[in-house]
């Protein structure tokens, strides 16, 4: 039914507004009355639907009014609806600053500003109405806003034209020329960045052909800039060379790029906006990550917390990447107490995919712990995880295992080994089963043969332990995967009959010789940030 349809996307929006929104909106519907009786039944709804978890079409209609026909009802959810939206775009809610940035925010405005001028020079008020539209131009070239801008020059210089005279209709004209060339390459940034992902998603782009066509992007750009001087424009250009330096592997490079991207935005009124400042923070978390600098990763992720007013799926990416640093620099209780807390969260409750993540997280610091009982508890409640194709199936499978053999629980091995074994030989094309998986699996098979001799079983596949530990791409253990227990440094220390320790001086070294080599292609590339 599609009233019913409506009511519950209508208490979807009423769900998401915050609680100054709401306040205007109960200020508004309380000056509605529904009827001559003045029942306020706007206002009634607005109250079940801030109150009632669960929503039931024919119990919130008789509760309105047991008269409420469907139709009368309809109108009620309609209006209500209405004003909502009206809200939304009031001053008293455009100018809370959490809610918008601020090109966004005077974007509205200015809309609103062109109707009322328009309105007033309609009925005759030229003189107001270009005193409007030129505050509307001079906010709009503030904010790079060329469409409303563009709409204002030109109604301004066919006014212009009739009272000022032609030089001043020729001085707009210039203006008009030079900003539709800013709307054009404005158009032709946002068209090439979009057109480069469709690229990789849609062409397989790889290797040599997605450096150039990234090369080529990027030149563009530059040259759009320099003619316009954009900064929406330039934002792009920062983008596309973040991404450039990323797929070279020149981590430092885009650490570089991205805070010069960062102090631009910052001090650029036409991009400034929290939600975007913490979304740079978030990418320079990510890039510090691969280079295993845990204390600038915490570092980036709590300047960048305080930028997420509103707490977006960004906000919780950066948070559970805090978790996975908390969890390397061995910060078990305080990994603990941020999973408690975070899991507390609606969203949580909402995704059921990151709330097995965290149960993930979890579980690992359990397991560092040496709380194997509880660790497997928590590898046992990950469905929803376990469909994951970035790796997590594998490697729940694996702690699973790894749990069983901490605890000495040899009878129940077999069985999960077979099983592992049986879903590697089924998904072996996969993307998400790498080399170092199968070679993980033969060891865990060798250890079972040898009866859970870990010191015969490392002698006898001393070759299969050299390749982990090795940095082949395909054999190396990697920083963003599920693996966050180095497999072959767990199994050297119960050979030596020692506490686990992760040592990551190595692939820290590993990440010198990477940026090295990233340097010579840039080289051979001819590539100038």
């Amino acid at each position: 039914m599609k009233a019913e349809e409506e009511l519950i996307k209508l208490q979807k929006l009423v769900s998401k507004l915050s609680s100054a929104e709401i306040e205007v909106i109960k200020k508004l519907t309380a000056s509605t009355r529904s009827n001559f009786n003045k029942v306020n039944k706007q206002k009634k709804l607005l109250f079940f639907l801030l109150n009632k978890q669960e929503v039931n079409y024919y119990e919130f209609k008789t509760l309105i009014s047991k008269k409420s026909t469907d139709g009368s009802f309809n109108r009620v959810i309609y209006k209500l609806k209405s004003k909502i939206l009206e809200t939304l775009i009031l001053d008293v809610n455009i100018d809370r600053e959490e809610t918008v940035n601020s090109a966004f925010k005077y974007k509205l405005k200015l809309k609103k500003m062109l109707v009322s001028a328009f309105v007033l020079h309609s009925r005759g008020m030229v003189d107001i109405s270009l005193d409007i539209y030129d505050e509307v131009i001079k906010l709009s070239k503030r904010y790079e806003l060329y469409d409303d801008l563009l709409e204002a020059l030109y109604v301004k210089q066919g006014l212009v034209g009739l009272t000022k005279g032609l030089k001043e209709y020729e001085k707009i004209s210039e203006e008009i020329i030079f900003y539709e060339d800013c709307r054009i390459g404005l158009y032709n940034a946002k068209d090439w960045y979009r057109a480069f992902y469709a690229e990789v998603d849609f062409k397989g782009l790889k290797g040599v052909d997605y450096i150039a066509r990234l090369k080529k992007y990027i030149n563009q750009l530059k040259v759009q800039y320099q003619r316009t001087r954009s900064a929406n424009i330039y934002m792009y250009q920062f983008l596309l060379e973040m991404e450039l330096f990323q797929q070279l592997k020149n981590f430092s490079k885009v650490d570089s790029v991205g805070n010069d991207f960062l102090y631009f935005v910052k001090r650029s009124e036409a991009l400034y906006g929290k939600n975007r400042i913490g979304l740079i923070y978030l990418q320079l978390a990510e890039n510090r990550f691969k280079t295993i600098d845990f204390e600038q990763v915490l570092n980036y992720c709590e300047e960048g917390l305080g930028f997420f007013v509103n707490k977006t799926l960004n906000y919780y990416l950066i948070r559970e990447l805090q978790l996975e640093v908390l969890f390397y620099l061995n910060r078990i209780e305080e990994l603990k107490n941020t999973i408690i807390k975070l899991s507390q969260l609606d969203f949580y409750s909402e995704f059921d995919y990151r709330r097995t993540k965290l149960r993930y997280f979890l579980g690992m610091g359990y397991f560092t712990l040496k709380d194997y009982k509880s660790a497997k508890v928590e590898f046992n409640d990950t469905k929803e995880i376990e469909k994951d194709k970035e790796g997590y199936n594998v490697w729940i499978r694996i702690m699973r295992i790894m749990c069983d053999i901490e605890t000495e629980k040899y009878s129940l091995i077999d069985y999960d080994i077979e099983n592992f074994r049986k879903y590697i030989e089924r998904t072996s094309q996969r993307k998400d089963i790498r080399t170092r998986d199968s070679l993980i699996l033969q060891s865990l098979i060798s250890l079972e043969r040898n009866q859970f001799d870990f010191s015969k079983t490392y002698k006898k596949e001393a070759t299969l332990f050299e390749r982990l530990a090795s940095m082949e791409d395909h054999l190396r253990w990697k920083i963003d995967s599920p693996e966050l227990i180095l497999y072959h440094q767990w199994f050297l220390a119960k050979v030596n009959k020692v506490d686990y320790v992760a040592n990551f001086e190595p692939y820290k070294a590993h990440v010198i010789v990477i940026e090295e080599q990233a340097q010579v292609l840039e080289a051979e590339l001819n590539i100038k940030q």
